[in-house]
């Protein structure tokens, strides 16, 4: 009821708010806005050399730092010089807030996909701000050109820096890595494998010439039975007067062979030929050995049994059955070695079984930090050379080309304050 009662008063207030809101408004200066386009080329000439590669300059990034860079208090000073905003500013404090309103003003965006930066800022006074984005503009080309010896040169210093650290790792790692092979020898794995695999190789050597050793003693229990139903000569032992065959003589059959060949050399050749020389030799031995042979006989109480024109025929197949049962002797005695020899291999890498897998533990971490500091120590030194390249190309091309899409332009409409 008391505000129906008063609605008079109510809407003589109204109108009086709104006829002075409305005289503030349209008294609020026009406001007008500057703004520049520019293209920043990345895919200069230097961009398709060294694409792939691992060092590539990141000049997106770089080129955002200049914009913010160019943000700061001092390089916004300089632009109110420039352009003589700094005569609105009477005071300290009056400049503060000038550049305040500069900080805020002036914006910078970027179109990542596209390279393209807009520069803009708004001013009451139309050419002002026009002025104000074209000193944006000069600033923002100069401080990135500038940027990029500088760039590369910073670059270089970093990279040689960690490849001085990452090559002082690598031969610390690599002392640790032959010290630790020279403490351990007898321990390492070889080009056998590793303990497991050494192990295996062992056991089945082992259990191979196991089977070897049954297989070989089969046989020559096979061949010491056809000997026993074999005679070793034909005939009657006896010996013949001047020929050196003894009683029981096994050389017998040799002898006559040698004697043989013998008699037909002497056709052909002198006595001073090498060949006769070393067959007579090697009857005069065996004649020997049959001497001996003989006398053993004797003294086992075997006689004579007279003065024979013949000598005794050997029997060729015991002859054979001999050499065989021989070259199995011998065959078994090499493996029975070998067998001796896996047995210790087998021994010792069984008893070793802790101290082995613990060295190969702690080769392969001293591999695997060694692999990790190779790895990045080759990349930095694949990336120090590509900078080098780079540098030596820089005199032909810039890294970073600028192109001005929309030069510096304010429009004649301006854009606030928005009054209706």
């Amino acid at each position: 009821r008391a505000m129906r009662r008063h609605r008079h008063w109510a809407a003589v207030g109204a109108w009086l708010v709104c006829a002075g809101g409305w005289i503030a408004v349209y008294s609020l200066p026009d406001e007008y806005r500057a703004s520049a386009r520019i293209f920043v080329d990345t895919q200069s000439l230097i961009g398709p050399v060294f694409q792939g590669l691992a060092l590539s300059d990141n000049v997106s990034a770089q080129v955002e730092a200049v914009s913010r860079a160019l943000l700061t208090r001092p390089n916004l000073e300089a632009v109110a010089r420039e352009t003589d905003l700094d005569l609105r500013a009477e005071t300290a404090f009056e400049m503060e807030e000038l550049i305040t309103s500069l900080q805020k003003n002036i914006k910078v965006s970027a179109n990542r996909e596209r390279d393209v930066f807009d520069i803009s800022f708004e001013d009451v006074d139309r050419e002002k701000a026009r002025e104000v984005v074209a000193a944006i503009v000069d600033a923002f080309v100069e401080n990135s050109l500038e940027g990029q010896g500088d760039d590369a040169q910073m670059t270089a210093r970093a990279l040689e820096a960690e490849l001085r650290n990452h090559e002082n790792r690598l031969l610390e790692s690599e002392a640790r890595l032959a010290q630790f092979k020279k403490e351990n020898l007898g321990y390492m794995p070889d080009d056998r494998g590793d303990y497991y695999t050494r192990l295996q190789a062992a056991l089945a050597a082992v259990d191979t010439t196991t089977e070897e050793i049954r297989q070989l003693e089969g046989r020559r229990d096979e061949l010491r039975r056809q000997i026993a139903g074999e005679e070793p000569v034909f005939g009657i032992m006896s010996s013949t007067p001047g020929s050196g065959a003894a009683i029981g003589c096994s050389q017998q059959a040799q002898i006559a062979a040698l004697e043989a060949e013998l008699a037909q050399l002497e056709v052909e050749f002198t006595d001073k030929h090498p060949r006769i020389v070393i067959l007579k030799e090697t009857i005069e031995s065996l004649r020997q050995k049959c001497a001996v042979e003989r006398d053993a006989a004797i003294a086992a109480g075997l006689q004579p049994t007279g003065v024979a024109a013949q000598p005794l025929e050997t029997n060729p197949v015991y002859q054979n059955l001999r050499i065989q049962l021989s070259d199995s002797e011998v065959e078994l005695a090499s493996l029975r070695a070998q067998l001796a020899t896996y047995r210790n291999v087998e021994a010792r890498l069984r008893g070793d079984v802790v101290k082995i897998a613990q060295v190969e533990t702690d080769l392969k971490k001293l591999d695997r930090d060694y692999g990790v500091i190779q790895e990045p120590y080759q990349e930095l030194l694949g990336r120090m050379e590509t900078l080098r390249s780079k540098q030596r190309l820089d005199p032909m091309t810039d890294t970073i080309q600028f192109r001005t899409l929309e030069p510096p332009f304010a429009a004649a409409e301006p854009v606030g304050p928005n009054r209706p």
